[in-house]
C-alpha cells in the first residue's frame, strides 16, 4: 500500500521539476501538456482504484458534482466536449486525492526525496532570478519583459503563488532540519524565496508568508481553532462581494502594502456576478458555459460553474480534509504548519483560482502538504517529534 502512494508522490514531484524547467526555459505548451496530463491521469486512476480508502462523504459529493456537470453538458449539447471532461477530471481528482492523502502516510525515504526535490526547485528559481527569465512573459508566442518577477509562468501573481508553495514545503522541512548547518541553509533559502515573492508584487502571497511564519514560530503544538479555519476559508467568498461593494461605492483610495486593492478584477467580478441572471444558474451554475474557467477567485469559479450548491459541497470536502489532519491526537507543530499552509492558499485564492480547480502543479503541492501533516502524526506517535535524529527513524 505505502509503496504505491510513495510512487505517486515521487512521480508527481519528478513531473513538477520537469515542468519548472520546460515552461520557463522553452515556453512550450505541448511539452507542458505531455508532463501534466499523464501526472493528473495517473493520480486520478490511482484514486479510483483506491476508492475504498477515500471518505464516503467525499466520494458521494464528488458523484453529485459530476452529475451536475454532466446534466449541464447534456442540455447544452456538449456531452462530447473534451475540454469539459478535462476540467471535470482535474477537479474531481483534486477532491479524491486530498481525501486519500489526508488518511495516508509515506515512507521516510519518500519524505527525504520530497525534501531534495523542493530544495532543487528552490535553487532552480534562485538560478533563474539571475537571468532574463526572471522578467520574461510569453503570451500567444510573443515574449515581453515585466517589471515584476514572472519566471515566464504567465504572470507575476502566478509566479508568486508557485514561489509561496515552494516556500511552504521548504518551511515545513526547515523545522525538521537536524543540524545547525542544515537549518541555517534552509533559513537562507527560505529568506531568498521570500525576497523573490516580494519582487513578484503578489500581496496575498506576502500576507501568506507572514501568517505562515507566525503560525510556525509562535503557535506551537496547540490545535488551530475552528474560528481561524472558517475565517480563512470563507474569506474568498467575502472578498468577492466586499471588493465589488467598495468599488461601486467609490472607495478608490483603499490600499494594501502600498498598492490599490483595485486592479481591474473588481470589474471582472461584477461582470461575472451580473452574468448569473437566472435562479438555475445561482443554484446549479452553468458548467457547460463556464467550464470551471479561472475566474481569478476560487469561490467565484465554483459559483459560476457549479452554483451555490456546488460551492457548499466543495467547502464540505475541504472541511472534511482539514479537520481530519487538524485532529487533537496530533500534537506535533508540523501539523499546524501544514494546516496553515492550506489556509494561506485559501486566502491567496482571492486572486487566483487554479489551485482549487485541480490544476497542475498546484495539486502536487497541496497533496504534499496534506501527506506531510499526516506524517507528522505518525512521527509524533513513534518518536515524540517530527524530524529528529536519523537513527530514530529506524523504529518505523
Amino acid at each position: 500500500m505505502k509503496k504505491e502512494q510513495d510512487f505517486i508522490i515521487s512521480f508527481s514531484w519528478i513531473a513538477m521539476i520537469a515542468y519548472f524547467i520546460v515552461v520557463p526555459l522553452f515556453s512550450s505548451n505541448t511539452l507542458a501538456t505531455l508532463i501534466w496530463v499523464p501526472t493528473i491521469l495517473l493520480n486520478f486512476i490511482f484514486c479510483i482504484i483506491k476508492i475504498e480508502k477515500i471518505s464516503v462523504k467525499v466520494t458521494t459529493i464528488s458523484g453529485v458534482l459530476v452529475a451536475i456537470m454532466l446534466i449541464s453538458m447534456f442540455f447544452a449539447d456538449k456531452l462530447f466536449s473534451r475540454e469539459h471532461y478535462i476540467s471535470m477530471v482535474c477537479l474531481i481528482n483534486s477532491f479524491l486525492s486530498i481525501s486519500y492523502f489526508s488518511n495516508a502516510t509515506i515512507s521516510r525515504k519518500t519524505r527525504e526525496f520530497i525534501k531534495h526535490c523542493v530544495v532543487l526547485v528552490a535553487l532552480l528559481f534562485t538560478l533563474y532570478s539571475f537571468t532574463n527569465i526572471v522578467y520574461k512573459v510569453t503570451e500567444d508566442g510573443v515574449s515581453r519583459m515585466s517589471p515584476y518577477f514572472t519566471f515566464n509562468l504567465g504572470n507575476a501573481n502566478m509566479a508568486g503563488i508557485f514561489l509561496f508553495l515552494i516556500f511552504s514545503i521548504l518551511f515545513i522541512y526547515t523545522f525538521a532540519a537536524r543540524t545547525l548547518v542544515k537549518k541555517v541553509g534552509f533559513i537562507a533559502l527560505d529568506a531568498y524565496l521570500v525576497y523573490m515573492i516580494y519582487r513578484t508584487g503578489a500581496r496575498s502571497c506576502m500576507i501568506g508568508v507572514i501568517a505562515l511564519v507566525a503560525v510556525g514560530i509562535w503557535y506551537g503544538s496547540k490545535r488551530i481553532n475552528k474560528f481561524i479555519i472558517y475565517a480563512a476559508t470563507i474569506f474568498p467568498v467575502v472578498f468577492i462581494f466586499l471588493l465589488t461593494k467598495l468599488y461601486n461605492n467609490g472607495y478608490e483610495d483603499v490600499e494594501i502594502l502600498g498598492k490599490s486593492i483595485f486592479t481591474g478584477r473588481e470589474v471582472y467580478f461584477q461582470e461575472c456576478l451580473d452574468s448569473i441572471d437566472t435562479l438555475s444558474k445561482w443554484i446549479f451554475g452553468d458548467f457547460a458555459e463556464k467550464c470551471l474557467n479561472n475566474a481569478h477567485n476560487a469561490a467565484l469559479a465554483w459559483l459560476l460553474s457549479l452554483g451555490v450548491i456546488g460551492v457548499i459541497l466543495i467547502y464540505v470536502i475541504y472541511y472534511d480534509v482539514i479537520f481530519t489532519i487538524n485532529d487533537d491526537s496530533n500534537k506535533a507543530r508540523m501539523k499546524n504548519v501544514c494546516v496553515a499552509c492550506i489556509l494561506c492558499l485559501f486566502v491567496e485564492s482571492i486572486a487566483e483560482a487554479t489551485l482549487f480547480l485541480g490544476g497542475f502543479p498546484g495539486i502536487v503541492f497541496v497533496n504534499t502538504m496534506i501527506v506531510l501533516s499526516k506524517e507528522s502524526t505518525e512521527a509524533h506517535i513513534e518518536r515524540g517529534e517530527f524530524g529528529i535524529e536519523e537513527t530514530r527513524y529506524q523504529q518505523g
